[in-house]
């Protein structure tokens, strides 16, 4: 659980409600952390946040758009936000405005959660498992697109958003 309760009186609202509900889940690890030293620890060693990273909404769009910089596009970072009856899934970098109409958007994340919605959502996980292996396979293939196309050496290799998805589409249909 990220937070910044030795400021925010919302957060030590959320605090005492998460702690309660941690008690409910033994078999779930439970860690207090506050915001600051988790984007310090992000930077330091992001393998120690391998699961759930909790996090009220404002400090979550900052440390996800950090997480993408160590990335290197915040366009590899699917997101689902679960609930004991009802999910949602999207991408983490929420709509990109900026690009809309462009045909350089990465599509990964988007696919990516739509892989979480399979598999968490429907308990589809074969068909969620065939997704992650459709980009995995483009990505160790050398393909890309443009925001991670720093090292291709061949242009044919950086791809357009839709043609990320049709070597998707061409690799689950084979």
């Amino acid at each position: 659980h990220v937070h910044k309760s030795n400021v925010l009186a919302t957060s030590r609202l959320w605090d005492a409600i998460i702690e309660d509900m941690a008690k409910e889940y033994d078999d779930v690890e439970y860690v207090s952390i506050i915001v600051d030293n988790a984007a310090f620890q992000l930077v330091r060693d992001p393998t120690q946040f391998n699961g759930v990273m909790l996090l009220e909404n404002m400090q979550g769009d900052i440390l996800t758009d950090q997480a993408g910089g160590l990335l290197g596009s915040l366009g590899l970072m699917p997101s689902a936000c679960m609930g004991p009856e009802k999910g949602y899934v999207e991408p983490a970098h929420g709509s990109a405005p900026d690009i809309a109409g462009q045909n350089i958007a990465n599509p990964y994340s988007m696919i990516g959660s739509i892989a979480f919605l399979l598999d968490k959502c429907l308990g589809l996980k074969e068909e969620s498992d065939a997704l992650w292996n459709a980009m995995f396979d483009i990505l160790e293939r050398g393909y890309a697109t443009s925001e991670l196309a720093s090292e291709i050496t061949d242009p044919k290799n950086v791809l357009s958003t839709s043609d990320f998805g049709d070597m998707v589409v061409d690799i689950l249909s084979n």
